[in-house]
């Protein structure tokens, strides 16, 4: 095997790496929101007594838990990504020509024509604002209890 199968091989291991680390902020915001469910269920069913702080403060654990967990699962997320890069600009200067350099530029141009606003957007805001939704209900169900 030479050394761009190599890092070929290193790339698309890098690349799966990383999606696997998207796949599990997925089911922890899937989890977060589940749970928070159940919890509000409890607070819905027996109103807001003398178990409802608990509750509340199991909520906002729960939210800063999603917030951190969806945080560090980006960042490792990234990190593969970013070895993932390094590798197939390895194989590009081991090629001796940037083959890939045309493609990548067309494609940006053609997804900045159609996605503008949206490029703005931190993709992993988004999957923090249910946790951070979650931790505020739940100081919100706090101080009504208290």
């Amino acid at each position: 095997m030479d050394e761009i199968q190599l890092l070929w091989a290193y790339y698309e291991d890098q690349r799966d790496n990383a999606l696997k680390f998207d796949q599990q902020r997925t089911s922890v915001t899937g989890f977060s929101f589940l749970s928070a469910g159940a919890l509000f269920a409890i607070l819905a069913n027996k109103g807001f007594g003398e178990y409802s702080a608990i509750v509340s403060i199991f909520l906002i654990l729960l939210g800063i838990f999603g917030i951190l967990a969806t945080r560090e699962l980006h960042e490792r997320a990234e990190f593969n990504f970013s070895r993932a890069r390094v590798a197939l600009s390895k194989i590009e200067q081991k090629i001796g020509k940037s083959i890939f350099e045309e493609v990548k530029e067309e494609a940006k141009i053609e997804h900045q024509g159609t996605y503008r606003m949206a490029m703005r957007i931190r993709l992993h805001f988004l999957w923090m604002i249910p946790n951070i939704f979650i931790t505020i209900l739940g100081l919100a169900s706090l101080l009504k209890s208290i």
